[in-house]
């Protein structure tokens, strides 16, 4: 224990500026609206590892992986501990939202996670396809107003555009 006192007393000085309102937990979701593979995946997973290094307690998952941990949670009885989870995290990450249709339980599960968040932590959503045809995605319009009502109306939206970097980087190579 002793030869760690050391380690105790030194100043931590972040290496990385903050995106500017980015990953401060102050109830806002935010969206990201991308070209097809511009980067979105980056830029959110940029933000999760930042968010980790300024102290916030973030978690980063792909839609399709949540909606899994969400199902197998149900399965097992420990649903209701991961939907606790999921609403203390200060920033939760959905990367690729809307790439595989989601079924009636899906939809539901992502209701009971925005509304759990709504209001108290930041959400950030990278998706490729543009919010307006996020209701016909949801497909029930009952499920998809109230999520995208906790999602859109007071988001914060950037698009990123430009050619692919998966091109880039292969060229490169």
């Amino acid at each position: 224990m002793g030869r760690f006192r050391a380690f105790a007393r030194l100043r931590v000085i972040p290496l990385l500026p903050l995106v500017p309102r980015a990953l401060m937990p102050d109830n806002v979701p935010r969206r990201v609206k991308t070209a097809p593979r511009r980067g979105a995946r980056s830029s959110a997973s940029s933000r999760w590892k930042e968010g980790g290094r300024k102290g916030f307690r973030s978690l980063y998952r792909r839609a399709s992986r949540l909606f899994d941990e969400l199902k197998l949670a149900r399965a097992d009885g420990s649903y209701p501990r991961l939907l606790g989870k999921l609403a203390r995290v200060d920033v939760l990450i959905i990367d690729d939202f809307a790439v595989a249709p989601v079924n009636d339980t899906q939809r539901s599960d992502l209701l009971e996670v925005l509304e759990d968040r709504y209001g108290t932590r930041s959400t950030n959503v990278t998706s490729q396809l543009p919010s307006a045809q996020w209701h016909d995605y949801l497909a029930d319009p009952t499920l998809a107003d109230a999520i995208c009502d906790r999602l859109l109306n007071n988001a914060h939206r950037f698009g990123l555009k430009g050619p692919s970097r998966r091109k880039e980087q292969t060229q490169q190579t």
